[in-house]
């Protein structure tokens, strides 16, 4: 077991490395003898070849000025971190181990070549070969996935909440250097599991591509049943509660709070403990019944006048009832459910009764 979590640990921190600066493990030997004017990262260190066997270019880092030939220079482990960090490779994810001072000799060979650069040309032309994003302009990959994610989601005001797997928590680690993380998602889901894939620039121009999968969703505030509820109840507060729960499928048909057409609702079907109220699945309870005698106040002004029908089906507050005059009468008319058995026609409002004969 212990074995198996140690590979994985090295296959992530090899990853890790050779995405983010074409990274090596970079060695540096005690001693070293070159017939240049000037010194190469790969001169003076051990830093492992590519699959198609070319030194990758980090290898190709100049890091100082040759010593005169015959001559010695020190170059130190400190001295090869600075340059690096100055061409923009991000350090956390490029080891640098081995000796501490690298020893530098300049064989006779080199007589031939051209003279020495000076110490500021060494520099242009260091800084002309890198490709570096300045280190202010720079994102992890957490950071880029969270702005990609955000970008696509159409959620109007709301915040996305995003999780990563524990196993993925290297990765997300990784710093822009060289170039911008491509992202592109599988299925084109905003909610919910989103598979990534991410193309991330390296040193040698190879992009290594990396799948991460990632959690999105929204988090809603949701009234649910405090127990199991039977068909046909009549709502109470004590019934329902308020909670915050995880959404990828948004519902507008899912009620959110208490007060809004829930409490005093009749259920039209059973609901489950913790399960979601949904509004088309409430009915006002019913003031009036069908076969009821209702108080009807007829409004015309200040003209009030109450008088005695009969209704010939079920109402709601605020619904339209049908009404007749007379228990047996075949004549019908509309008015307004106002409360248990009463109703109201208000003519100044343009609601006034059109007798009809009963049509059924």
């Amino acid at each position: 077991m212990m074995r198996r979590s140690t590979q994985q640990f090295a296959v992530v921190w090899a990853l890790l490395l050779s995405a983010t600066a074409g990274g090596q493990v970079i060695r540096l030997r005690a001693a070293a003898v070159v017939d240049a004017p000037v010194v190469r990262l790969a001169d003076v260190a051990r830093i492992a070849i590519s699959q198609d066997g070319k030194m990758p270019a980090i290898g190709r880092v100049l890091v100082a000025r040759a010593p005169r030939v015959g001559a010695k220079k020190r170059l130190t482990l400190h001295r090869i971190e600075d340059r690096l960090e100055r061409l923009g490779y991000d350090l956390s994810a490029v080891l640098l181990t081995g000796s501490r001072v690298c020893v530098i000799t300049r064989t006779a060979a080199a007589k031939a070549k051209a003279a020495v650069p000076a110490e500021s040309a060494v520099d242009a032309i260091v800084s002309a070969s890198a490709s570096a994003i300045p280190l202010a302009q720079r994102r992890t990959l957490e950071q880029a996935i969270r702005r990609h994610l955000i970008g696509r989601a159409k959620h109007g005001g709301e915040a996305l909440r995003i999780d990563f797997r524990s196993t993925d928590r290297m990765l997300l680690q990784l710093t822009e250097s060289v170039g911008r993380f491509a992202i592109s998602t599988r299925h084109g889901r905003t909610l919910g599991t989103v598979p990534l894939t991410i193309n991330v620039p390296v040193a040698e121009g190879k992009a290594q591509q990396l799948k991460i999968i990632a959690e999105v969703y929204l988090l809603r505030q949701r009234v649910v049943a405090r127990r199991a509820l039977a068909k046909g109840r009549v709502l109470t507060a004590a019934d329902v509660q308020v909670v915050s729960q995880r959404v990828t499928r948004p519902d507008d048909r899912i009620a959110t709070a208490l007060n809004g057409g829930v409490v005093g609702t009749v259920l039209s079907s059973p609901l489950a403990a913790g399960e979601a109220v949904r509004l088309d699945r409430l009915k006002r309870p019913a003031l009036i019944r069908r076969g009821d005698a209702v108080t009807v106040v007829y409004l015309r002004g200040r003209l009030s006048v109450k008088t005695i029908a009969w209704a010939t089906r079920d109402a709601a507050l605020g619904e339209q009832v049908r009404l007749r005059s007379a228990r047996r009468s075949k004549e019908t008319f509309s008015a307004v459910c106002t409360g248990p058995r009463s109703a109201e026609i208000d003519f100044g409002r343009g609601a006034g009764s059109e007798r009809k004969g009963n049509r059924g």
